[in-house]
């Protein structure tokens, strides 16, 4: 989610089995095309084939990240942004998207 490919407020990848990353949670940002550095969560509710909730909350410093069970976890906002014009799904089904 951001603003283009180039510049994203957060991106949230959870990985079943990729780049030596088992069963984490990857959260990430890009600034002007550059990546900052990885926060990985170890609480990984994702089973292949099932359906799960996912919420993002933005606050003026940071991004809280809700899943079904489990505490939320934060993501810092790491630079200025105002609106969030893109937004991507890949390699997954998405039933509903609801903004709020």
């Amino acid at each position: 989610m951001g603003k283009d490919p180039s510049n994203l407020v957060i991106h949230f990848e959870p990985r079943f089995d990729y780049r030596g990353d088992k069963g984490k949670i990857v959260l990430n940002s890009r600034n002007g095309g550059t990546w900052g550095a990885e926060q990985k969560e170890g609480y990984f509710p994702f089973q292949t084939g099932s359906s799960t909730k996912v919420s993002f909350t933005f606050e003026q410093d940071k991004i809280t990240v809700r899943l079904p069970t489990g505490n939320p976890f934060l993501f810092p906002i790491r630079f200025p942004i105002t609106d969030i014009t893109f937004l991507s799904v890949e390699n997954f089904t998405s039933k509903s998207i609801t903004l709020q």
